[in-house]
């Protein structure tokens, strides 16, 4: 498995890139139905996805909830997020589950004001 840092920097490049794909930029405010269309929430949650498949080399055991949280945290800091709360299993579940999309919308619009 590669390091943190490597698989932070991959995730964050593919954020960054479904943002500019859905044409989201800093002149404009992400609207929570255009969000939930979006590439950039596909995206979201495939990382999740992968995250939490994420197993250890040698014992193949799946990575335990601290390592996801410095994964989760090495994403935000490399899309230069005040926290990784944005970005976490839980937002993102929650965002997918109740349509409840302000966390995420915030963190887009952080990171295009960023």
């Amino acid at each position: 498995m590669a390091t943190y840092s490597e698989l932070s920097k991959k995730y964050a490049l593919r954020i960054r890139f479904a943002i500019t794909n859905d044409g989201f930029n800093r002149l404009q405010e992400v609207s929570t139905s255009k969000f939930r269309d979006s590439t950039t929430f596909d995206v979201l949650k495939q990382i999740r996805n992968e995250i939490n498949n994420l197993v250890y080399e040698k014992t193949q055991k799946p990575l335990s909830d601290s390592d996801k949280k410095k994964i989760y945290e090495h994403i935000s800091q490399e899309l230069r997020l005040p926290s990784y709360k944005y970005l976490s299993e839980r937002a993102i579940v929650k965002a997918a589950s109740n349509d409840d999309l302000t966390d995420l919308i915030d963190a887009i619009n952080d990171i295009l004001g960023g």
